[in-house]
């Protein structure tokens, strides 16, 4: 049914003396109850303030309206990251956010239609509505069928002063149905609640956000995602971190299939193999005498065993990743060989060269499944010395040492730049790009690198505690690392 005609029969309606709810068909409509493009927006925005006046009882219905099942903001990633910078902006003047509404769900919107209808239910007239009839909300645009909220990227919002404590006075309160709540309106407005208005209003749209010309607290993002699409599911959907914990394994599909199909992974197992035994046939022809016995150092996931299986499990899950599962698929699952692996550490060890193996894998509950997992793949006995598991922290610095303060180390193997001596454990992003440009020189030559696009320290690199974040929180944080 066409706006035109939804208007025309809403009006007519109206001057009948009576509230008339156009029904629309389901097919009118592009509902979708898919939540995972949507954060929370505490997380995106830790300095935001929230009072979700629909969760309440103080608001123009006057009860907790349908789909606000928990007192939280949500939005788009997209609007809450730009919201964030809104926030940043003005933190530098003393203020802070305060939201009363975001992401509004649909069933909510239908809520305030059926409320419409009952023109007997005044109790919060004084309040929002003091100046208009109850029977004239649809016609004036207060009551709609749709709202721009169910479409993710729109917020109702004022500021709060850190110096007082107190919102700013905006010479209106948010939800109130009259010209008072015009962005424009000068009226009885001071001054100052025109400034304070207005300061909001620049502050919204030098971060990409449009005003509504009737309420001086809502805007949208310019650019929206959704603009047709109208949400459906309930506020609650965050409740917990399963939901976004399932999003962030759906994320390493495109990874796992490439890893575990792709001739071009292939590929490059086999040129890294190659690489390093061309370095080792070197050194051995090159006839120099070393004072301390040679050997090579690798890591074991995703340098010579494949744990892409163990990773894809997870897939279509909301479990964390944990030691318990891992000991368990370790003891059910025998880890693949990676291409090429077996055949060169088999050259390795017939050119009598030592094999250390320096791993992140939990030393009091993976030392023997590993040992087995490496021989019943077929590569050559592990002696008991020569396998490092992590016993107490995750940097590997330490037991590289003491492996080179023994033996002269011909190559390092691994897929993590934590497989290499060169300190960039804990660093963030830029740091570690700086440190591995120093040894661009040592790439191909003393260290040969997997490729691991699934998972590793560069995950961790991407914000400051990232491994303490909550599901949403590190999901925000891989987008905004995102080169665009």
């Amino acid at each position: 049914m066409k706006k035109k005609m939804l208007k025309a029969l809403m009006i007519g309606a109206l001057l009948a003396g009576s509230i008339f709810t156009p029904t629309v068909d389901a097919a009118d409509r592009n509902l979708s109850d898919d939540s995972s493009d949507f954060v929370l927006l505490a997380d995106v925005v830790p300095d935001i303030i929230q009072e979700i006046r629909y969760y309440s009882t103080y608001n123009f219905v006057g009860d907790r309206v349908d789909g606000y099942t928990q007192p939280v903001a949500l939005m788009t990633k997209e609007a809450a990251i730009a919201l964030k910078a809104v926030s940043d902006d003005v933190m530098q003047y003393g203020y802070r956010l305060k939201v009363y509404d975001a992401y509004r769900p649909q069933k909510a919107v239908d809520n305030f239609v059926r409320w419409a209808e009952d023109i007997g239910d005044t109790r919060m007239k004084d309040y929002f509505y003091p100046l208009e009839d109850k029977t004239v909300l649809f016609d004036k645009g207060y009551i709609a069928l749709y709202s721009g909220h169910s479409r993710g990227s729109t917020v109702d919002l004022t500021l709060f002063d850190m110096r007082t404590g107190k919102e700013v006075d905006m010479g209106g309160t948010f939800d109130y149905f009259g010209l008072k709540s015009h962005p424009d309106y000068v009226g009885d407005l001071t001054q100052q609640q025109i400034d304070n208005r207005n300061f909001l209003r620049d502050a919204m749209i030098r971060h990409g956000f449009k005003p509504l010309e009737e309420e001086w607290w809502h805007f949208t993002l310019r650019d929206e995602p959704y603009p047709d699409t109208y949400f459906t599911f309930d506020s609650n959907v965050f409740a917990d971190a399963r939901h976004m914990t399932r999003q962030l394994h759906e994320q390493n599909v495109q990874a796992l299939l490439w890893m575990e199909n792709a001739a071009e992974y292939r590929e490059l197992c086999y040129q890294a193999y190659n690489i390093a035994l061309e370095r080792i046939d070197a050194v051995l022809k090159s006839k120099k005498k070393f004072k301390k016995p040679l050997a090579i150092v690798l890591d074991i996931d995703e340098t010579v065993l494949s744990s892409a299986a163990w990773n894809a499990s997870y897939v279509g899950t909301d479990r964390k990743k944990n030691t318990d599962d891992e000991v368990a698929w370790a003891k059910s699952t025998k880890a693949e060989p990676m291409p090429g692996a077996v055949e060169f550490l088999k050259a390795v060890d017939k050119r009598g060269v030592e094999i250390f193996y320096v791993t992140n894998r939990n030393a009091s509950r993976l030392a023997e499944l590993t040992k087995e997992d490496l021989e019943e793949a077929g590569f050559p006995t592990v002696k008991p010395d020569h396998l490092f598991l992590k016993a107490d922290g995750g940097d590997k610095f330490a037991r590289l040492d003491r492996i080179a303060d023994k033996y002269e180390v011909i190559v390092y193997m691994g897929d993590n730049a934590g497989d290499f001596p060169m300190g960039t454990f804990g660093r963030l992003t830029a740091e570690r790009n700086e440190i591995v440009d120093r040894h661009q020189k040592d790439f191909g030559v003393k260290y040969i690198v997997f490729p691991n696009p699934l998972y590793g320290s560069w995950r961790y690199a991407l914000a400051n505690g990232y491994g303490d974040m909550t599901p949403q929180q590190q999901d925000v944080a891989r987008r905004q690392a995102l080169r665009k």
